[in-house]
């Protein structure tokens, strides 16, 4: 089990992770947070309401094929240091607001202005996670580097 991003502290779920593996390569393998997107061929920045991607790599390839030649599937590396609201904190009055096309769209809007750079629609069926900003991503280096740290510490302190 991964941890849920942005949660790296001894005691996790991560940790306990981390102890089962002997290199900090194959660890990072399989623990790196990514998030996956079918989209058009050049698509770029981060809409209004957020840019939808899924941790489920399948989706992803669902959405790119239905964009037909143009279509590809991109992974994403997710910053552990992200800040991440999950649409069930998210308040009910946000549903009232002007602006957005449906209560995600103006959670993603409403969360944006709070400082969040994701919006965690991952217990729906498509395992949405909302990008807000560009904080949310990392390169792939960085992530296996903060990773690589991370192992590190956990195997140094038992």
């Amino acid at each position: 089990g991964r941890d849920k991003i942005g949660q790296y502290d001894f005691k996790s779920p991560l940790a306990q992770e981390a102890r089962k593996y002997k290199s900090a390569e194959e660890f990072v393998e399989f623990n790196t947070p990514k998030v996956y997107r079918g989209q058009s061929l050049g698509e770029k920045g981060i809409p209004k309401e957020g840019l939808s991607t899924t941790l489920d790599f399948n989706q992803a390839n669902k959405y790119a094929n239905a964009r037909g030649l143009g279509g590809q599937k991109e992974t994403y590396y997710v910053n552990p240091g992200a800040k991440k609201i999950s649409l069930e904190d998210v308040p009910n009055s946000v549903r009232g607001l002007e602006e957005g096309s449906d209560f995600a769209g103006k959670a993603a809007i409403w969360a944006r202005k709070q400082g969040y750079d994701i919006l965690d629609m991952s217990k729906g069926n498509e395992a949405e996670m909302r990008i807000l900003t560009d904080k949310a991503f990392i390169t792939k280096a960085e992530s296996k580097s903060q990773l690589t740290d991370f192992f590190k510490k956990i195997k140094n302190n038992g």
